[in-house]
């Protein structure tokens, strides 16, 4: 495992790239998988701290379902734009499952990730 930097005040993930890392060193695996309802959708590096507790990292993807990819959009539009979250655009089952598993095996559950497809950010919690 890497040292990631806990940074005191960021709130978004371009103020965590953009600030200089303050804090306390906590560890943080070199990558996780992301999965949902137990298929891995990618792999997710950078993986770092900056907002307790939200999480942030770079996401590669993998072979992500076309609906599943639409309500996780749809969800993180909502976020950025403040307005209200929507109802799942096709199965409720897209906002429930969620796992993140590092490399040696342990799983752990996570929120709905906020993902952007354009630069493949993604922050849990």
């Amino acid at each position: 495992m890497k040292s990631v930097l806990v940074e005191s005040q960021s709130s978004r993930a371009a103020d965590c790239n953009r600030s200089a890392m303050k804090g306390t060193a906590v560890e943080s695996p070199e990558w996780l998988t992301l999965c949902w309802s137990g298929r891995p959708l990618g792999r997710i590096t950078e993986v770092r701290l900056c907002d307790w507790p939200w999480r942030y990292g770079k996401l590669t993807p993998g072979d992500w379902p076309p609906d599943l990819r639409a309500s996780i959009q749809s969800l993180a539009h909502a976020a950025e734009s403040d307005e209200d979250l929507p109802d799942p655009p096709y199965q409720s089952g897209h906002y429930d499952g969620w796992t993140v598993v590092d490399p040696v095996g342990a799983i752990s559950e996570i929120s709905v990730p906020k993902v952007n497809f354009s630069t493949w950010d993604i922050e849990w919690r």
